[in-house]
Formats: structure tokens, C-alpha cells, sequence
């Protein structure tokens, strides 16, 4: 995989687009296996909405060992869900990344700190940040990985039109060597 997904594209699918019949493939064998590999299966766009990520803001492939990184949610500006929503880390095989604080996702339902403006920032690294920002930390393997973003029961009007909300990348605010 290695940095060839940009956006919600793998293998030639558009897994973001609404639609893309997730969850209702029909006869359409490239979209379920492309879903199978990426997951072991997805919910029809209406109950849930998925974007993966492989770079950063600035189309660096993600990579605990080279950076450390926030993803900034500007106030007003959290996921559209009506349930909730996540933010999961998985490592370059895939499979979730063990971390000291047995946490593998974060989102909603969280115990967040919030600024004072309203913004949320969550803390991608590897090791733990300082005690502060350890409620909103979420822990990334020492090597390449990749983000999922969930939203359960994505509002009606993000539906109608998911570019209505600007999606924030990770960006890096530490680089290791």
C-alpha cells in the first residue's frame, strides 16, 4: 500500500462516494473485495460513513517512526454524525497498534479536552505525550500506518453532500529522525 491511496481511492474504488453501494454490493465483486480487504465489511452509507487515510496533510505517507502528529477539529467543525464518531489507528499489516494505554480509537464518546475556543486537537505518536494531552492522545505504531475515520449516522445534508464538511488531515508537528 505504501502511500498509494490518496483520499478514500484504493485499487481503483471510490469507497467515500456515497455511491459506492457499501454495505449493498450486489453484484459489484471489485467493491466487496476491495471493502473485504480494507475491513471486514461496511455499512451502507446512511448508517456510516468511512475515510481512510494514508498521508498526511502534505502527502507524506504516515509514519510514527519519522513524525508525530495532530488532527485539528476547528469548533463547529467535528464530524457530521447523529450517533457518533471515531478516529482508529491501524498499523502498515492493518491490524490495531498495541500502546501501553490499551487504547485503539478515540472520537465522541471519549473523555476529550477541549480548548478554549471550542477546537478539539487529537495527539498521534508513539510515545506518550505529556500528562495533559494524554486524554486526547492517540497512540501510533513506531513505523507506517493508517487512520480510519467513522461517522455513525452521518447527518442527512453531509449525505446530500460530503464536501460540505472539510475533513481534517494529520499534520505533522514533529519530525523525528
Amino acid at each position: 500500500m505504501d502511500g498509494a491511496h490518496s483520499g478514500d481511492i484504493l485499487f481503483g474504488v471510490d469507497t467515500s462516494n456515497p455511491e459506492a453501494q457499501l454495505g449493498d454490493y450486489k453484484t459489484d465483486y471489485n467493491l466487496r473485495a476491495v471493502i473485504t480487504y480494507k475491513g471486514l465489511g461496511a455499512l451502507p452509507p446512511q448508517e456510516a460513513t468511512y475515510y481512510t487515510y494514508f498521508n498526511d496533510a502534505d502527502g507524506n505517507v504516515l509514519d510514527g517512526s519519522q513524525a508525530n502528529y495532530t488532527i485539528h477539529f476547528p469548533a463547529g467543525g467535528f464530524p457530521p454524525a447523529q450517533a457518533f464518531w471515531s478516529y482508529t489507528i491501524y498499523n502498515a499489516e492493518r491490524y490495531l497498534v498495541q500502546n501501553p494505554i490499551d487504547r485503539y480509537a478515540i472520537g465522541d464518546r471519549n473523555e476529550l479536552i477541549y480548548n478554549e475556543d471550542g477546537s478539539l486537537d487529537i495527539y498521534l505518536s508513539y510515545k506518550s505525550p505529556e500528562e495533559a494531552l494524554v486524554p486526547n492522545w492517540l497512540p501510533i505504531p513506531n513505523g507506517k500506518f493508517d487512520i480510519t475515520a467513522r461517522l455513525y449516522m452521518p447527518d442527512p445534508a453531509f449525505l446530500a453532500s460530503p464536501s460540505s464538511w472539510n475533513d481534517p488531515k494529520a499534520v505533522q508537528v514533529v519530525t523525528r529522525k
